[in-house]
């Protein structure tokens, strides 16, 4: 059991840290309102429970005259300008240059990783197998186009080669102009892509 708790407890995503510095956010009219009666209710009622509290202060918000009610109104569009005013002089915290999950941002404006060989071949042909093959899943579109790919004579390969050979030039060419904004993933970062399992080996591998 002591196992099962560390299992569910390691799975559940951790929550964002807050900036202790992050201005506080605008308060509603029973959060105001709570805020206030909480303490004389309590007195009034020395034996109550918290969620008994809680009731009782609900149902004096509920008790509210409208005019009573539009006081409280206006303190929450004074908390509310505070905090928009507060927002507007405020940063935030320090970008690490990551995401929540702690992966470095990518760059959309990036040039594009080049194709191998495979990729433009797929590309070319996927739609073809898959209308060749309706009822094939999509595994079974990357098995066929592998075996399709492995088939080729080397005049047919070449043709694809020459496509990934021009394709990494113009990458290379890309890469020589491109600077990376600062905390970001780029190509040179070194993590693999995931590879398809189907993908040929090259040669000498």
């Amino acid at each position: 059991d002591d196992d099962l708790d560390v299992k569910e407890a390691a799975s559940k995503p951790k929550k964002k840290k807050k900036d202790p510095k992050a201005p506080k956010k605008a308060r509603s009219a029973w959060q105001l309102f709570s805020g206030t009666m909480r303490s004389e209710v309590s007195k009034e009622n020395p034996d109550a429970d918290f969620g008994t509290i809680t009731k009782l202060v609900s149902a004096k918000f509920k008790e509210l005259s409208s005019e009573e009610r539009a006081k409280w109104d206006a303190k929450v569009a004074k908390d509310k300008t505070r905090y928009n005013k507060e927002m507007e002089s405020y940063d935030g915290p320090a970008d690490s240059g990551k995401t929540a999950s702690g992966k470095a941002k990518k760059d959309p404006n990036a040039p594009k990783k080049p194709k191998t060989s495979y990729v433009q071949f797929m590309a070319e042909n996927r739609s073809k197998i898959q209308e060749e093959n309706p009822d094939a899943g999509f595994g079974q579109i990357s098995k066929l186009a592998a075996k399709a790919f492995g088939s080729l004579s080397a005049s047919e390969k070449k043709k694809y080669e020459d496509m990934a050979l021009a394709d990494k030039k113009r990458y290379n060419k890309e890469m020589e102009n491109y600077t990376p904004p600062k905390g970001t993933a780029v190509a040179s970062s070194g993590k693999k892509k995931k590879k398809d399992p189907n993908e040929p080996k090259r040669a000498g591998s």
